[in-house]
């Protein structure tokens, strides 16, 4: 199943990530990454749309687990920049 995924300790998501199989990798957080989390949730989206919907989430979520770059910005694949242009560009080709 593809899709972005959450996972929940305390009723907070403390980390969202993709996969292009979302319990395997929410399986791989558990037993080899050891990540702590009490449940997991997921939104299915098509392949193309990952890194668009991973991107807000962390944006928006900010969760305490995912990775941060040197000036303490969250990693993510598509900065807020780029989304919209993506979003600009197709506005114009549509």
């Amino acid at each position: 199943m593809i899709g972005v995924y959450f996972l929940i300790r305390s009723d907070k998501v403390v980390y969202v990530g993709q996969s292009n199989n979302v319990h395997a990798r929410v399986q791989q957080h558990r037993n080899i990454d050891r990540k702590e989390f009490e449940r997991w949730a997921f939104i299915q989206c098509e392949r193309n749309q990952l890194n668009v919907l991973e991107s807000l989430y962390i944006m928006a979520l900010q969760p305490e687990d995912n990775g941060r770059n040197v000036n303490n910005e969250y990693c993510v694949p598509l900065t807020l920049d780029k989304i919209l242009q993506l979003i600009t560009e197709a506005r114009r080709a549509a």
